[in-house]
């Protein structure tokens, strides 16, 4: 019986682990909503590590990785990794709201031009 707790005692602790990570990688706080929502994911989803820093590949496709950034260019031909390439890892990323491209840096839009000074 202990050693059946001290397991899921530490089963629990990898899985807050894993959470804590998650919303690192995510930009979010770990807060007591941020783990309200973790609950709610089924347990083999949740124990899944957080995908590696940006530019290291990724443990499943081996591709870079470039976290929630759109890569149109590489997606289909392979070039890198949005971090999300499993479905347990595009369900966590759904779960809190967010896309395959969130962290994509959007386009600046061009300022508007002043008006010529009348002459």
């Amino acid at each position: 019986p202990q050693d059946e707790r001290k397991r899921s005692s530490e089963w629990q602790t990898k899985i807050r682990r894993a959470g804590a990570g998650w919303a690192e990688r995510m930009g979010l706080p770990t807060n007591e909503a941020f783990f309200a929502k973790w609950d709610t994911i089924d347990t083999s989803t949740r124990s899944n590590d957080p995908p590696v820093a940006n530019g290291k590949r990724c443990a499943h496709c081996r591709r870079h990785v470039y976290f929630l950034q759109d890569n149109s260019k590489g997606a289909s031909s392979g070039e890198h990794c949005d971090g999300v390439c499993t479905k347990h890892a595009r369900k966590i990323v759904g779960v809190f709201g967010l896309t395959r491209t969130s962290f994509t840096e959007k386009p600046k839009a061009a300022e508007p031009k002043e008006p010529a000074p009348p002459d």
